[in-house]
Formats: C-alpha cells, structure tokens, sequence
C-alpha cells in the first residue's frame, strides 16, 4: 500500500521512518542508482499545512555522504529544510568510471534527469517538502554536476553553491560541450536560458591553497597518455577530465568571469588557509545558502 505522510498521525512519523535519517532509498526508475534523505523530526509534521524548504548535497568523486551525519544535519535542524544526497556509484558506466555523474557530455548516465526523478519520489511521499525549486550545494566532483545543472535546469534552483570543481564549462558560445555551450542542446535538449540563470542565487567557492592536481602532474600526464590513442581512434574529445591544466583557484575565477560577462550575478568566495578540503569549505556554503533561505521566506 502505497501512502504518504498526510496519510499517518504525525505521532507515527517516527515509527514509519518517515523523519528524521530516511533508510538510504533505491530510485525506481534506475536502481543502479539511490539517495540518502534526511527530514529534520522539529520542523516537519507531515501534514502539508506548511513547507519546508528542500536543499540538496552532491557528493564528489570519492562518493563521501558522511555530512548527512554531521554538519548538514545539524544545518537542516537549524533552518529546517529537509536534505536529499544523491549516490551516484563509481562503475555506472564501466570499471574505470568514476565521472559519469558530472554531465560532461561523455556518459550516457543523465545524472539531471536522475536527480529531478529523487526529488519526484521525495515530493510524492513526504507532503510539505516544497520541491517546485531547492538550494543546491556541492564540492569537487559534485561542484561540476551543479553548475552544469544550473546551465540545464535553472528554473528548479532558488540558490546554489559550487565548490572547487576540477574542471569547468564556460558560457562560451564558440565551443561545444563541456568546454563551452554552444552544442548544449543537442547534446541534451535542453535550451540555455540565460534569463533563468539570472534568477538563481549563484556562490562560488574554493579554498585559497587549492592549486594541487589531484594524484600530481605526473599522473596527469598519464592519464593522458594513456587515454590519447583510444580517443584517437574514435576521433572523440578529449574528456574534460583527463585536460584541464590550471588549478581549481584559476578554473573557478575563469567561471566567475565567464557568468559575470553575461551579467549574471554571482557571489565569489576565497576560504583563507584552506586546500581542498571540503569540510573546511562547506561552512561558507552553508552560510550563504541559509542567507538565500532566509531572503526566500521574506
């Protein structure tokens, strides 16, 4: 029997496991992929006659969920907004896949659409999450996923902020996909609105002394090595991940400079003393999306 929290006297919500730290959930329409949920028990009552606001955490390349248990938690008790962590597995799309959830354009995973799809069950279960826009936060690996789904899906965000990704898409209209835009709607049918964008509380954040290349210029250069003749030989691209050349400082304010051309707003944020760490970045995220929070509910 399928219900939702409408359904059940809000005494029993405990019970049901429908607050608090949600049983990590498949997603019905990709079971190879599932989500952690947490629904903070003081600001929820399950009935619909107010809202919560919904925020969202994407996990970086190690796949690290463990701020659901810490600070994003106790962020969620604070403001009271409920939070859902996608997983998206390493080996989606092969043993050596560990990128196929940061809409580069070279998986055939729609890690958006997969999202969207989690947030859908969410909403048909838990009555009073408002889902029609959320606040998106992430780092790394994850900080790629969300400024490309801001580009994809701006109409769904009311704030998000983008921590140190490794790489970035420019809005560049010369270049295709994920280097620039200019292909994005065959890549995925989707138009660039640039007046939704607009709309979107955009930070962007990285700690001062986050210059290193992960695993070393050595190995960099192997991995580039080492994937030329097959990209080669299917006259491919190269993939974003294996090219990028300067540090995640220079790669951000280059994204910082891209959106503000196209007089897009955006808060820009240096966290002093700090490399790439991200729970030592993630207070400056949590800070300016309880801000947006807040300006929302005025």
């Amino acid at each position: 029997m399928a219900f939702t929290t409408a359904d059940m006297p809000t005494r029993f919500l405990k019970g049901a496991f429908l607050v608090g730290h949600i049983p990590h959930r498949v997603l019905r329409c990709d079971m190879r992929l599932s989500y952690s949920l947490y629904v903070p028990p003081s600001h929820y009552d399950g009935t619909g006659g107010s809202t919560i606001p919904l925020q969202v955490y994407i996990h970086g390349t190690r796949r690290d969920l463990s701020p659901m248990h810490s600070d994003l938690e106790a962020f969620a008790d604070d403001v009271g907004c409920a939070v859902l962590a996608p997983l998206f597995p390493a080996g989606v799309e092969g043993p050596q896949d560990l990128d196929s959830y940061k809409l580069t354009g070279e998986s055939t995973l729609r890690s958006d659409q997969a999202l969207l799809a989690m947030i859908e069950e969410t909403e048909q279960v838990w009555v009073g999450i408002y889902t029609k826009r959320f606040f998106l936060v992430a780092f790394s690996g994850g900080g790629q996923f969300a400024h490309r789904f801001l580009y994809l899906h701006p109409e769904r965000l009311s704030a998000v902020s983008i921590g140190a990704p490794g790489s970035v898409t420019l809005l560049d209209q010369q270049k295709d996909w994920p280097y620039g835009v200019k292909d994005v709607e065959i890549c995925f049918g989707r138009h660039l609105s640039l007046a939704a964008v607009k709309l979107v509380a955009i930070h962007l954040v990285v700690g001062i002394a986050d210059n290193d290349f992960h695993g070393g210029t050595e190995f960099t250069q192997w991995l580039r090595d080492v994937r030329a003749p097959e990209q080669h030989e299917a006259q491919a691209k190269p993939q974003i991940s294996s090219v990028h050349s300067q540090g995640r400082v220079q790669s951000l304010r280059g994204l910082d400079e891209s959106l503000k051309q196209a007089a897009i707003e955006v808060t820009f944020k240096l966290v002093g003393g700090v490399a790439h760490h991200g729970d030592l970045v993630r207070p400056a995220q949590l800070r300016f999306l309880k801000e947006a929070m807040w300006l929302k509910k005025r």
